[in-house]
C-alpha cells in the first residue's frame, strides 16, 4: 500500500498495522491533517508487516497469513468465504469432452476412415492428372525430380 505524500517528513506520519487493519495519520506539508484507516480483507502477520517514509511517499507493505488472493485490500461488509485453490489431478485416464450422443465416438478411428476413403477416392480430368504427377514425384529419386521441376517451369 502506498500513499504518495510530496515533501512530507518521517517524523509527521504514525502508521499503526493491526492483524485486521491499518491505520495511517500524516501532518501534511500544506498544515492539514490526513487520517485513513483500513479494515483489511483477511489476518496479516503484524510482526513481518512494516512501513517506510520518505520525502515522496509512505509505503506499508503486508505479509498474509494465509497465501490466498484477496477480492480487494479491504474487507466487505458481507465478505464472500476465501476460496482456496486446489490442485487437481486426475489419474482416470484421457479427458473426457462433453457430447450430447449417448454412445462414445472414436475421433481417431473416424479420422482414419476419412483419410483412406480419401486415398481410394478416384478424381477425374485434370484432377486425376494432379494426383497422378503427385505420386510419380513423391516417388521419384533427386534427378527425376529436378526434371520435372524444370518442365513445369518451362512449360
Amino acid at each position: 500500500l502506498t500513499l504518495y505524500i510530496k515533501g512530507l517528513k518521517p517524523a509527521d506520519a504514525s502508521v499503526t498495522i493491526s492483524e485486521q487493519s491499518v491505520d495511517v495519520e500524516l501532518k501534511l506539508p500544506g498544515g492539514g491533517d490526513f487520517s485513513k484507516s483500513w479494515k483489511l480483507f483477511a489476518p496479516v502477520q503484524v510482526d513481518k508487516s512494516k512501513h517506510k517514509t520518505n520525502m515522496y511517499k509512505v509505503e506499508i507493505t503486508l505479509f498474509k497469513v494465509t497465501a490466498v488472493d484477496w477480492d480487494a485490500l479491504e474487507a466487505v461488509a458481507a465478505a464472500p468465504a476465501v476460496k482456496k485453490r486446489e490442485n487437481v489431478l486426475s489419474t482416470s485416464g484421457p479427458p473426457a469432452y462433453p457430447y450430447s450422443g449417448k454412445k462414445k465416438l472414436d475421433w481417431d478411428s473416424l479420422d482414419r476412415e476419412a483419410a483412406k476413403a480419401e486415398e481410394e477416392e478416384t478424381p477425374d480430368g485434370d484432377a486425376a492428372m494432379n494426383k497422378l504427377f503427385q505420386q510419380i514425384y513423391a516417388n521419384a529419386n533427386p534427378d527425376v525430380r529436378r526434371a520435372m521441376i524444370k518442365s513445369f517451369q518451362t512449360s
